[in-house]
């Protein structure tokens, strides 16, 4: 039990860091960026992680066995690493505020991918096989 709220405490000091780096920029940008496929991968990597920490929440209390963790998705890195390097960067080829706020959300997501066996692990003990 005490793996789970650790875990979960956790997590959300780290997206509440992220979520006030996002705050924090408002819209105060010189330059508009595209940010369309930066974005687009991101919120493919919320929606398979909330979703594998959503089915972890209503397995907690069944018998069912926990859902496996997730595994890396290299195809998905990699578009992120080219979106940022094609549509955030700047023209001496810098990283854009932006584009460090999206590695540090992605870099937050992959932790939370990285947290899940230790929570399956934990959320799995005690059920029956």
């Amino acid at each position: 039990m005490t793996t789970l709220v650790t875990g979960i405490v956790g997590l959300r000091l780290a997206a509440d860091a992220v979520l006030g780096l996002w705050q924090r920029a408002g819209e105060q940008q010189a330059q508009p960026e595209d940010r369309t496929e930066a974005r687009r991968v991101l919120l493919g990597a919320v929606g398979r992680v909330s979703g594998w920490y959503r089915d972890l929440a209503a397995d907690l209390g069944q018998a069912t066995p926990v859902r496996d963790p997730l595994p890396r998705n290299p195809v998905a890195e990699a578009e992120l690493v080219e979106s940022l390097r094609r549509d955030l960067s700047d023209e001496h080829g810098q990283a854009t505020d932006t584009a460090v706020r999206i590695i540090w959300t992605a870099d937050h997501l992959d932790a939370a991918r990285r947290l899940q066996p230790s929570l399956a692990a934990a959320a799995g003990a005690g059920k029956p096989s």
